[in-house]
């Protein structure tokens, strides 16, 4: 699994979703930019779960969180609260209506990404 993700993503990309699996943590997103069309996020800021806390984020592309939930990995949203704490959200699942793919972090078979609340990049 680890020499398909090579061709996908960087070598620190790799190196983090297999720490995360490996420790039963979860990549986790914490914001989105959407495309021109809205229904369609374009990038997330994805961070490292260290089970202590939660590293710095990376702009991962639309591609690459599909490619990674496809290949087994499982991301989660946080939010930051009010006293600049991380809180876990949700899970994040890939629906496919119609042909096309989604991230939702619902299951309900709507055409559109959504992610819940995240603030936007």
């Amino acid at each position: 699994m680890a020499k398909q993700l090579h061709k996908r993503f960087s070598t620190k990309e790799v190196k983090m979703l297999l720490k995360c699996k490996c420790q039963g943590l979860f990549p986790s997103i914490s914001a989105v930019s959407y495309s021109e069309d809205p229904k369609h996020i374009k990038e997330a800021k994805v961070h490292e779960d260290r089970g202590d806390g939660i590293g710095p984020g990376e702009i991962w592309s639309r591609s690459q969180i599909v490619s990674s939930i496809e290949s087994g990995y499982s991301f989660i949203t946080i939010l930051k609260t009010e006293d600049d704490k991380w809180k876990r959200g949700e899970d994040v699942h890939i629906i496919e209506v119609k042909g096309k793919k989604y991230i939702r972090t619902d299951k309900n078979e709507i055409e559109e990404d959504n992610l819940g609340e995240l603030p936007e990049l």
